[in-house]
């Protein structure tokens, strides 16, 4: 049986260089934040809490931790056009 995949696959992304100003923007989709707000929930019941998201890129994940943070603060190393 032949194999439709080259051998040497696995060199193609390891051999990938980043650029300089590549800023590894990988969004969490809102549902992904909210299933995170759940569980976040249960170690602050009381809502008294600050809520951190530190690369919040362009605020998808802070969008769906809006319903369940008491207080919400959001930064990023960079600006992402419509995220703020």
């Amino acid at each position: 049986m032949t194999s439709a995949v080259p051998a040497d696959h696995r060199a193609v992304m390891a051999s990938r260089l980043p650029a300089d100003d590549e800023t590894d923007f990988y969004p969490t989709p809102p549902w992904g934040a909210r299933a995170g707000g759940e569980l976040m929930r249960r170690f602050d019941p009381a809502g008294g809490r600050l809520w951190w998201e530190p690369a919040c890129g362009a605020m998808h994940a802070a969008h769906g931790l809006a319903d369940y943070a008491p207080r919400l603060v959001v930064s990023d190393a960079y600006r992402y056009a419509g995220a703020y």
